[in-house]
């Protein structure tokens, strides 16, 4: 699409499979280098990227471990340009356990990210975009565990991380795909070209915005 992303260091927390995999992918086609971490690291792109991904593998629910990679990769490439968390879950159970879990996982990994990062993005004047759920939006009869209330919890802090962050020049932006979409993955490169085109110089102005890929089932979900 040619956004403007040539050469730009982006940091991609949960790129190995679904709709991480087609981030990875949209990032290298627009001419980024894509720093890809996760648990597994064993993603190989085509040898048409060669040279522009590199994989860390990390624990994205331990934050400790998160922030070290991100700023050994800021330290070992330059500025960080892009970050972009794509990390979730979803389970039905209502235990204290699973929502510990969940907590770790979708909301304190990324505030570890986006801790770990902002001075980097002060100097590249980048942006971050967290991948969550349409579920955040709205309480959900078939989402009765943690998910959905950790999910609001993802989108409130990226909002408030938006104003905050505004005098500085970074840009926040959520995008939310419907939760079946994720886990189906329906069609994961619609939503990989929303997060791509949002962390583009073409969306320079847009930021505090929260961008939901579900076809209108919110809406349905509302008028019930």
């Amino acid at each position: 699409m040619r956004l403007g992303l040539e050469r730009k260091i982006v940091v991609l927390v949960g790129g190995t499979r679904g709709i991480g995999r087609d981030l990875v992918e949209g990032f290298l086609a627009e001419g980024a280098h894509v720093h890809c971490c996760g648990r597994m690291s064993a993603y190989r792109a085509c040898a048409a990227f060669h040279g522009r991904l590199y994989r860390h593998s990390v624990n994205a629910s331990d934050a400790n471990a998160l922030k070290d990679c991100v700023q050994f990769i800021g330290r070992s490439y330059g500025d960080v340009d892009v970050v972009v968390g794509n990390v979730a879950g979803f389970s039905e159970s209502d235990d204290a356990e699973t929502w510990t879990q969940t907590y770790a996982t979708e909301l304190q990994s990324l505030t570890a990210l986006c801790t770990a990062a902002i001075p980097y993005l002060r100097r590249s004047r980048g942006n971050i975009v967290a991948v969550a759920s349409s579920n955040g939006n709205q309480a959900d009869l078939l989402d009765s565990g943690p998910h959905g209330a950790i999910t609001a919890g993802v989108v409130h802090y990226m909002t408030q991380l938006a104003l905050t962050l505004a005098p500085r020049g970074i840009r926040v932006n959520v995008v939310s795909p419907d939760r079946l979409y994720i886990q189906n993955s329906v069609s994961g490169q619609e939503v990989a070209d929303a997060v791509v085109w949002i962390a583009s110089e073409r969306a320079a102005f847009v930021s505090g915005t929260n961008v939901v890929i579900d076809g209108v089932s919110s809406l349905i979900r509302g008028s019930d």
